[in-house]
């Protein structure tokens, strides 16, 4: 028993390893992301919803939501900063560049980590909670997501802990202030920074005041500056309060999020204060949120960071004999060794490389497809509308009347006036859209070629897949607008 928990000790205290992890790590999701860029496997939802704006305002001076169609982007979500991508994207108008921005946030906090824990003089523990970071469960969950505007601010969120934790509260606001303008609700990071201002430091002026300022900022952002904008549109993530749905399911994720951490609150019980308002939007909510509940797609990036931030400073207090961690007791020992192995485990289970492995025939499929789709770029006209399947949208994105067909917008798109055109992938496994419709459309748009109400073309590079482009000229009759009409509301 004693060599297995030592061998454990020297995986999470491994300088060596640390370092070949990294550079794992990265060549992972680094060519992940290559290969996403290379065989349809970015989508409109929601990384084409995050880029668009930015790589429209860059090449066309438009700061538009051309994909869900609001009157501005804010109504979908409060992402200005992600502005500050529109000089890469002037040049590379593509999905990739945000992936790429997110993969480079997520590799610099494990660097963050180890250079704290050197400081703080952890020794070989300060590759604990980088090592772990790198192979988190949830962590892996958050980087396949198609979502990155709260994950650019993980490094913000770790800078504006550790300058709390060193009382550099001025130094704070910085990171603070910068971590708002990626998403409308990381003021919720300032509310759990006064507490543990309040809780672990007893600085009372600065603990109130950062939690009155992050209520105030969070409120004023969601019902006064995303309302303004809007001009008077219902914001898209509008919700009502929910406290009382899903209990067990809220309780769940609360277990599996501390558990995901080693359940370091058994060890230091008043983490709780200051960690549980991460989770507020979700326990509050509802079915708006069902997926946060089971620490799925994006939802889980900052709140995790969050707990990180935490477990260092549990770390810190443990290795000082502070916390009511007792290494003499057995059932302490193995939870921790457990919980860490079992999480890595999943992690390993989850590496890009994995899914890379167990789905060549998508990327061969993709691969093909997005080189179709690039071909047929030179034959379009750059005066129509683009309806654009998901997974074929970021080779199109640079148009200026890019619009989306997927599963919100598909019942309106064939019974409007043209001129546009429709695109969509040959293989059913690129459509990341409902099957039975873009099966009913290419049916429907069979119809009318043969009614010669549009044309259609088969672009492909390789046999076996190709993509097909309708284009309409202008609408069909008055008649076929009421079947289309009268056919989806069955949908």
């Amino acid at each position: 028993m004693y060599t297995k928990r030592m061998s454990i000790q020297h995986f999470f205290t491994s300088r060596r390893l640390f370092w070949w992890l990294f550079v794992f790590i990265a060549i992972n999701w680094l060519g992940y992301a290559i290969i996403e860029y290379l065989s349809c496997g970015f989508a409109t939802w929601d990384t084409g919803a995050h880029i668009q704006p930015v790589i429209h305002w860059a090449l066309y001076g438009e700061y538009a939501d051309k994909l869900l169609l609001v009157n501005h982007p804010f109504l979908n979500h409060f992402r200005p900063a992600l502005l500050l991508l529109a000089p890469i994207v002037n040049i590379f108008p593509t999905m990739l560049v945000i992936h790429i921005a997110k993969i480079m946030a997520f590799l610099l906090v494990p660097l963050q980590f180890l250079h704290y824990g050197k400081k703080y003089k952890l020794k070989l523990w300060a590759y604990a909670l980088p090592i772990l970071w790198l192979l988190h469960d949830v962590l892996m969950t958050v980087m396949f997501a198609e979502n990155q505007a709260t994950t650019l601010t993980l490094p913000l969120i770790v800078w504006a802990f550790f300058c709390a934790y060193e009382k550099k509260y001025r130094t704070m606001l910085i990171p603070c202030v910068a971590m708002i303008f990626f998403k409308e609700i990381m003021p919720i990071i300032w509310v759990c920074l006064g507490l543990f201002i309040w809780v672990e430091q007893r600085q009372t002026r600065w603990a109130v005041g950062l939690i009155c300022a992050g209520i105030i900022v969070g409120l004023t952002i969601y019902l006064g500056v995303i309302p303004w904008f809007g001009q008077g549109q219902a914001n898209h993530q509008q919700e009502g309060l929910a406290p009382l749905d899903f209990l067990g399911l809220k309780l769940g994720m609360l277990i599996r999020a501390y558990l995901s951490m080693g359940f370091f609150v058994i060890v230091w019980p008043r983490v709780l204060i200051y960690t549980l308002p991460l989770y507020s939007v979700y326990l509050l909510g509802g079915y708006g949120v069902y997926r946060a509940f089971f620490l799925g797609s994006h939802n889980h990036d900052f709140t995790t960071t969050f707990l990180f931030c935490c477990g260092f400073y549990v770390l810190k207090q443990t290795l000082e004999g502070k916390s009511l961690f007792n290494p003499q007791l057995k059932w302490q020992r193995q939870l921790v060794k457990t919980v860490v192995v079992i999480l890595c485990i999943i992690g390993v289970s989850k590496l890009p490389i994995i899914r890379v492995l167990t789905e060549p025939g998508k990327i061969v499929a993709g691969y093909h497809t997005a080189n179709a789709a690039k071909q047929l770029r030179a034959q379009l006209n750059p005066q129509f509308k683009l309806f654009v399947t998901p997974a074929l949208l970021d080779y199109f994105i640079d148009f200026r009347h890019i619009r989306s067909l997927d599963n919100k917008h598909y019942k309106t798109i064939l019974t409007q006036d043209g001129p546009f055109y429709i695109i969509m992938p040959s293989d059913s496994r690129l459509y990341k859209m409902r099957k039975d419709v873009v099966q009913e459309y290419k049916s429907i748009i069979t119809q009318h070629a043969q009614q010669q109400w549009c044309s259609v073309t088969t672009v492909q590079q390789h046999a076996d897949y190709s993509v097909v482009l309708a284009k309409y000229t202008q609408g069909v009759p008055m008649a076929e607008k009421k079947r289309l009409a009268t056919l989806f509301a069955r949908f």
